[in-house]
């Protein structure tokens, strides 16, 4: 028998080809979109979670040298992992919270410490004062504002130091916004599909 003359439905005995209907890949398409879908909604929130906060070249610099950089401070509906809290747990951040005016404006005037400000086991308390600060302070958020298209709050900052200025020049772009907030222990899934055990409110922030 030549091919395509066995049911394409059904196994094709040996040593016969068969025939794909015409539709094949798009039917194949069809099944695993859903699946595509949501492993893609998965993988843009885990980009989210690990680049979201990144300044790009100086968008300024002034006479004096001082370099004016924008950045992003976090994307909204996104569901992050605290691993070292106890138990761990996901924590949801909602677009809603961190775009409200009061969240934004609680940017602006912060300071923006370098590497220094760090401790040893990873990020400061989120409720440093100015006193801590000031031996770290290497620039300042002039402005911050909630972008709708990515749902992410983006900042603007000036580095006063030439040395932290270099760094982020030369590839030492990422950057963290240490805030406090509100827990909210209502449990749900995030848009990608994450399970989460608690909701993040009243994000304020307090340095960068």
């Amino acid at each position: 028998e030549g091919a395509g003359s066995v049911d394409p439905q059904g196994p094709a005995p040996q040593g016969h080809v068969l025939d794909l209907h015409a539709d094949h890949w798009e039917r194949i398409a069809a099944d695993r979109a859903p699946a595509l879908e949501a492993i893609s909604e998965r993988l843009g929130g885990l980009l989210k979670m690990t680049a979201r906060k990144f300044f790009r070249r100086p968008v300024e610099v002034t006479p004096e040298g001082y370099r004016i950089y924008e950045g992003t401070l976090a994307y909204g509906d996104v569901a992050l992992h605290y691993p070292d809290l106890n138990p761990p747990r996901w924590e949801f951040m909602p677009w809603s919270e961190i775009s409200a005016p009061e969240s934004v404006r609680s940017a602006i005037g912060k300071p923006v410490a370098g590497a220094s400000f760090f401790t040893p086991t990873g990020h400061p308390p989120s409720n440093r004062t100015a006193d801590d600060v000031k031996p770290h302070l290497e620039g300042t958020v002039l402005d911050a504002w909630a972008d709708e298209a990515t749902k992410s709050v983006r900042f603007r900052a000036v580095i006063h130091t030439t040395a932290l200025g270099e760094a982020i020049d030369g590839g030492v772009v990422e950057v963290s916004g240490g805030y406090s907030n509100d827990t909210d222990a209502t449990p749900g899934v995030a848009p990608g599909g994450q399970r989460y055990d608690v909701v993040k409110r009243n994000v304020r922030w307090n340095h960068v």
